[in-house]
């Protein structure tokens, strides 16, 4: 799946709950998440939380995916690191999703095998310089669909993308090798998996050296 990023302006930028016994996740068992390669590190910090998700008012059935989407990355996480929630105001959000065209088709994923090219999402970041080292603006997610696949693979296909999409605005800039998890660059899933889960909580353990954008006011 194809994804643009913003880069920082110093880097002359393009497109961009507690649990009894837990353990520290294995650094090994990750994959990159970094900026492209650069060592970057972005992840929202505790004082922008929850971070606010709006969705367009005629994506359809991507908000109720964008809803699901968020509790299954909250669910990633053993303390409170991350957490988010919809908001009806696009000027106070942090995050923006769209859906081209507009009013996809509707229903319920299956377990149908999946049409990986019934849809496709991109992740961007404005590249209006706040600082040296901090992201400027809402994350602007876009996501497309294909209306000659059925009704079924395009829902799925949605599901899918749309959870991608979030797990890129929490700060996974990178993609999986392995098809089996969610962050793949065609994900086949629709919830991460453990390789995600250890990723994402050794991402909020590292050290941000990108900060998240200014609140909106």
């Amino acid at each position: 799946m194809r994804r643009r990023r913003a880069l920082l302006p110093l880097l002359g930028a393009v497109v961009l709950a507690g649990c009894e016994g837990a353990v520290a996740p294995e650094r090994e068992a990750v994959y990159d998440f970094d900026l492209s390669g650069s060592g970057l590190v972005f992840h929202w910090t505790p004082d922008r939380l929850p971070v606010r998700y709006w969705v367009a008012p005629d994506a359809g059935v991507v908000r109720d995916f964008a809803a699901e989407g968020i509790r299954r990355w909250t669910h990633q996480f053993l303390y409170g690191e991350f957490r988010g929630t919809l908001v009806e105001d696009s000027s106070t959000a942090d995050v923006l999703i769209w859906v081209s065209p507009a009013s996809p088709p509707a229903g319920q994923p299956t377990d149908d095998p999946p049409a990986l090219a019934a849809c496709e999402g991109v992740t961007s970041n404005d590249t209006t310089a706040t600082g040296p080292r901090a992201l400027a603006g809402p994350f602007v997610v876009l996501i497309s669909w294909r209306s000659f696949y059925s009704d079924v693979d395009v829902v799925n296909c949605l599901e899918r993308v749309t959870t991608h999409e979030i797990g890129h605005t929490l700060g996974l800039f990178g993609h999986s090798p392995n098809e089996f998890d969610l962050m793949n660059g065609t994900p086949r899933v629709a919830s991460p998996s453990p390789t995600d889960r250890t990723t994402v909580e050794v991402l909020y353990g590292t050290a941000a050296s990108i900060l998240p954008p200014e609140a909106p006011q």
